[in-house]
């Protein structure tokens, strides 16, 4: 079970993820004078709001799919990805399908469906010439572009926490191995995580697209619309610690910078300690000889090395005939 690099995928979803932050960010003005106006105050820039918005949103959701499943076949099924694949042309394809499925769902706004519509002067939140279009759209995207990839999460994550289950017991049980134990339940917990968040992020979503189908069908209320833009804040700032709390390289980087800061800060509260001449002599004597050594080593080490194993040979044979001749 050895852990697959996946920094390429995780940068991409990262940088999708900061920028529907900073979207979310830029739009809450215009959301909430759509709450209390029902109606925006632009409209040169509404398709392009509309089509930014879902291509955000549905592309972060896509490529945190791909990390997982990606992770998911790497783990349980690792011949079938070399085999038919390989590592690089798996994620290339991956991470391209997910950039043109969100794209082809994101792209209804210019059509006039969706959530940013022109009429008039204004940009409206929901659609008031096409309601029966807008729902059907709006089904659609749950359905596809939510409900399937937290199918995907859910049922990629459950297998994992499987395989590491029986991987850990594997270990105990027949290799006795302690130490890749312990690696297998600390993965297991990872796995475990990762249920619980994906159960919070389809809760947080499904909620937020149901309230939008209901805004879809007329039902308009001000406390409908305010919920909707909680959950949507809500799952925005949280699909960032997914990656915070699975990915080992993105732990590892954070320990690091931790380890600097609190370093840098010990260093400078340590009192000033004196060494004498002697101390000194003998440490520049032990580096000496232990340069001196490993440049030894370096250079006999092939020799050194042949040496050993022989006599490891004639030492099992020796005993080897003992036993015989016993």
């Amino acid at each position: 079970l050895r852990y697959h690099k996946r920094t390429f995928k995780c940068h991409v979803w990262i940088a999708l993820s900061v920028f529907d932050f900073v979207r979310n960010v830029f739009e809450a003005p215009l959301e909430i004078d759509a709450i209390f106006y029902g109606k925006y105050r632009l409209s040169i820039e509404c398709s392009v709001i509309g089509y930014c918005s879902k291509f955000l949103e549905l592309s972060s959701i896509g490529m945190l799919t791909v990390i997982v499943g990606e992770r998911y076949i790497s783990i349980c099924h690792p011949g079938m990805l070399i085999r038919y694949y390989g590592k690089r042309a798996f994620s290339f394809t991956c991470v391209s399908f997910c950039i043109f499925y969100a794209a082809f769902w994101s792209f209804m706004p210019f059509f006039g469906i969706g959530e940013f519509v022109n009429h008039g002067e204004y940009c409206y939140l929901q659609n008031i010439t096409k309601p029966s279009v807008v729902f059907m759209y709006k089904l659609s995207l749950l359905a596809f572009a939510v409900l399937l990839p937290v199918f995907i999460l859910f049922y990629c994550s459950i297998l994992t926490l499987r395989e590491f289950k029986q991987a850990k017991e594997r270990t105990i049980n027949v290799f006795g191995n302690v130490y890749l134990a312990n690696d297998c339940q600390k993965e297991e917990k990872e796995a475990l995580l990762l249920i619980i968040m994906t159960v919070i992020m389809a809760l947080t979503w499904v909620s937020y697209y149901t309230i939008h189908l209901v805004l879809a069908n007329h039902a308009i209320n001000k406390k409908v619309i305010f919920t909707g833009e909680i959950f949507s804040q809500l799952t925005t700032v949280s699909t960032p610690f997914f990656l915070i709390l699975t990915d080992k390289g993105f732990k590892a980087t954070l320990s690091r910078v931790f380890l600097r800061i609190f370093h840098k800060i010990s260093f400078k509260t340590k009192r000033h300690v004196t060494v004498t001449s002697t101390q000194l002599f003998k440490i520049n004597k032990n580096i000496k000889e232990k340069k001196y050594s490993s440049q030894y080593t370096s250079r006999v080490g092939k020799f050194t090395r042949h040496s050993e194993i022989e006599m490891d040979h004639k030492i099992q044979f020796e005993d080897v005939m003992r036993n015989v001749t016993k």
